[in-house]
């Protein structure tokens, strides 16, 4: 899997890359096109002192910055096809405060049913 550079509000994140739609949303990401208004949140509120939760993380957009500003990151990811892309684009970064947990957060244990397993990727 490829991996490409992104500047993310002057953070370096290096990103696996396994098609053109996901590195489309890396570009809207750098660009300031998406979620910039969870981004400055992070910003006003995420020091090196705080521990964080991405409850969701997809492929790694909000937690890779997270672990760059934050004392601790947790990644969950039910997703095994969008978990496997996280995975690659954590170990790209070498970030030692980000861990990364191949589970959905609840509070009941139950099964789900995940559509990338059909599609790739497509948080469905």
């Amino acid at each position: 899997m490829e991996t490409k550079t992104f500047n993310i509000r002057g953070k370096t994140i290096h990103a696996a890359i396994p098609s053109d739609y996901i590195e489309s949303f890396w570009r809207s990401v750098e660009n300031g096109q998406w979620e910039s208004d969870t981004y400055s949140v992070f910003d006003r509120h995420v020091d090196a002192g705080t521990v964080c939760l991405d409850l969701g993380a997809y492929v790694g957009f909000t937690c890779s910055y997270l672990a760059a500003i934050s004392k601790v990151t947790h990644a969950f990811e039910p997703d095994p096809e969008a978990f496997r892309i996280l995975q690659a684009t954590a170990a790209a970064n070498g970030y030692a405060n980000l861990f990364l947990h191949p589970h959905a957060a609840g509070v009941e244990e139950s099964t789900v049913r995940i559509m990338s397993a059909y599609s790739g990727a497509n948080s469905g």
